[in-house]
């Protein structure tokens, strides 16, 4: 504990350590309760991906495919369709953790189920599952045009990883940051920074995951475009459909970050806010 003396006389008292360690504890619990209820809203997204998918016709689908690959000129760029199921056998570095925490580190585990689809830049290869969900081809090819044939696309792919680990960064900055009483001025740099940031965490990780959203919604127009093109009308209605249930999990997901690390820092702050001393 310390003594925070303000010019206007006033005193305040910081909570001790013990009781700030359980305020960043219930903190964290609130990050993790607000991530968990944007899982719940997003978890049906694969289910209603994989039903719409087994309701088009395979042969046309995977033709439509096949086309979208060619007119899109990946070949070209040395991409590649790695078509998977639960049987096959991928490298993941993370094979000997549970498979929930699996899920969290790498997105191998749902692809191999039917649940989502990826492309590896570094690979250039697009991991899907077609028969359970095929549909979502042709976003992840336009994952592959953003990278091989647009510079600003692919300085947002570039960004993604950066994003989410400055995300992070940032919540967990306003997390540990005591929360300033009023009149109080920070000193330094360091303390006039991570004031700022702990002022402002909802806005700063909004704009973190504003480059990420915008590169899946590049990814999502050009699939959409392509897909007109080679497919059938009504297979083109249940692409689009597929990619806007896709688009629920990252937007909510930009929603639910910021929200998450404001949460934690609100709670923190509520129970080991510094208490005035009175004469």
């Amino acid at each position: 504990m310390s003594i925070i003396t303000m010019n206007d006389d006033r005193s305040y008292q910081t909570a001790s350590r013990i009781k700030t360690a359980g305020a960043v504890l219930a903190g964290c619990g609130a990050y993790a309760a607000t991530c968990l209820a944007q899982s719940s809203l997003a978890q049906y997204v694969p289910d209603k991906i994989s039903k719409i998918s087994q309701s088009c016709d395979n042969a046309a689908l995977n033709k439509g495919i096949d086309d979208a690959f060619d007119n899109f000129k990946l070949k070209t760029k040395d991409v590649k369709i790695k078509g998977v199921n639960e049987n096959t056998r991928i490298d993941n570095p993370f094979e000997n953790l549970p498979k929930w925490l699996q899920r969290q580190l790498s997105p191998i585990v749902d692809t191999k189920e039917g649940k989502n689809a990826f492309y590896a830049p570094l690979a250039k290869e697009i991991y899907i599952n077609k028969e359970k969900c095929g549909v979502l081809a042709f976003h992840e090819m336009g994952h592959a045009v953003n990278h091989n044939f647009s510079k600003f696309g692919k300085v947002l792919q570039q960004l993604r990883f950066p994003c989410m680990a400055l995300g992070g960064l940032f919540g967990t900055v306003a997390l540990l940051k005591r929360k300033k009483v009023e009149g109080e001025e920070p000193n330094g740099i360091l303390d006039k920074t991570t004031t700022f940031i702990k002022n402002n965490v909802g806005k700063i990780t909004f704009g973190i995951f504003v480059p990420i959203v915008a590169e899946e919604l590049m990814a999502t127009y050009r699939g959409n475009k392509m897909a007109k093109k080679v497919l059938s009308p009504e297979m083109f209605k249940k692409i689009q459909l597929a990619n806007k249930f896709g688009a629920i999990s990252y937007v909510t997901t930009a929603l639910a970050m910021p929200l998450a690390a404001v949460a934690a820092s609100k709670v923190r702050d509520a129970i080991a806010k510094p208490k005035e001393i009175v004469d």
